[in-house]
């Protein structure tokens, strides 16, 4: 699927778990945080992004944060980043 922020795109494999994940490992977080109970609760638009969807969405600057900032998913209604995985 495509995803998008700030102008770019990039082509990702995606997951949807509610947490507690059971059975799934947790991914370690370099900046941010998981998922929470909150989060779905409150039927939160947010997401744990890769490092490397991180890196690619943020071209021309890699290495730039896009924690807080909107992604989009297949042209759906924009979702918050709140992690990125390590």
């Amino acid at each position: 699927v495509s995803v998008g922020a700030g102008g770019w795109a990039s082509g990702a494999q995606l997951q949807g778990v509610l947490p507690p994940a059971r059975g799934l490992k947790r991914p370690a977080i370099a900046h941010g945080r998981l998922l929470t109970a909150d989060d779905v609760r409150t039927d939160a638009r947010v997401a744990v992004i890769s490092a490397a969807l991180a890196d690619s969405l943020a071209a021309p600057a890699p290495g730039a944060s896009l924690l807080g900032k909107p992604v989009t998913i297949g042209g759906a209604a924009p979702i918050t980043v709140v992690g990125i995985a390590s």
